[in-house]
């Protein structure tokens, strides 16, 4: 085995949702409008639990870590 095995990065899993069924269609306006994801404040919101899924839908369609 070569350093060049040891040195590759696994590719992520390609993971397919579902659009939630549930829909508050400010908050994913608020999370499609949002620039900085990092960033992005919802303290101002009462989230649900099936709020909490559109988030975790469209974290993971964008395959970036909140």
């Amino acid at each position: 085995m070569g350093n060049a095995q040891l040195n590759t990065k696994p590719k992520p899993a390609s993971v397919e949702l579902p659009p939630p069924q549930y829909q508050n269609l400010v908050l994913e306006q608020k999370i499609i409008e949002n620039q900085i994801p990092e960033e992005l404040y919802l303290g101002w919101e009462k989230l649900t639990d099936a709020d909490m899924k559109i988030i975790a839908y469209y974290t993971i369609r964008k395959n970036e870590v909140i």
